[in-house]
């Protein structure tokens, strides 16, 4: 170094854009999380087919998913889904499970969504062969800033995103949950189907 300059070689460049990255995450998410919790969100309600938001957040997760070698697949019913919901808030529901499987996703292996009908509900779920749960009940996955094997073991998150999950399907009626079957994590979240045609709709 001279006069006060530090050179930095590519490894430290990578590392500190690494860590803007996080904390700019970071301070999004808490902004996002704040807004939802204290009720701020406006929510645009509208008859949905649940079926293409699925396949709208399958398309755009698979290139990222295809960098880290881990294939995204879409299981879903062939028939509509009609809910009503926030296209956009779903999306982001959707890309943060989604994210959040990646990461944690081995190399080779499959991110897998499915729905299916359960009575009057629709159950969507997002499954990965990455590491299981540490904490117990597996549900407080969806708590902020809880440590846990499939946080720790890649880092990369905020500790935020399934909070704001959480959040924003309870926000739309929602419930979410989280199980390990087998070798396998399922994390999801159900939303009531729309039973009742709208005006207009047909």
């Amino acid at each position: 170094a001279s006069q006060g300059i530090i050179e930095l070689d590519a490894a430290e460049v990578a590392t500190l854009q690494s860590q803007t990255q996080l904390l700019t995450r970071l301070v999004e998410d808490l902004r996002t999380l704040s807004v939802v919790e204290a009720g701020q969100v406006q929510l645009t309600l509208v008859p949905l087919d649940l079926q293409e938001v699925l396949r709208a957040a399958a398309v755009a997760h698979r290139p990222a998913a295809a960098r880290k070698r881990v294939a995204v697949r879409l299981a879903a019913l062939e028939d509509p889904v009609p809910v009503t919901a926030d296209r956009d808030r779903l999306l982001q529901v959707l890309g943060n499970l989604l994210e959040n499987a990646i990461r944690v996703a081995p190399e080779g292996s499959d991110v897998k969504i499915s729905a299916r009908r359960r009575g009057e509900r629709i159950r969507v779920t997002v499954q990965d062969s990455g590491a299981g749960f540490t904490i117990d009940p597996p549900e407080r996955i969806f708590h902020r800033f809880v440590h846990d094997a499939r946080r720790d073991e890649r880092g990369g998150g905020s500790g935020l995103g399934l909070a704001i999950v959480r959040s924003l399907v309870l926000l739309q009626g929602g419930a979410v949950f989280a199980e390990r079957v087998g070798e396998l994590t399922e994390i999801g979240f159900e939303l009531p189907l729309d039973l009742h045609p709208h005006p207009g709709d047909r």
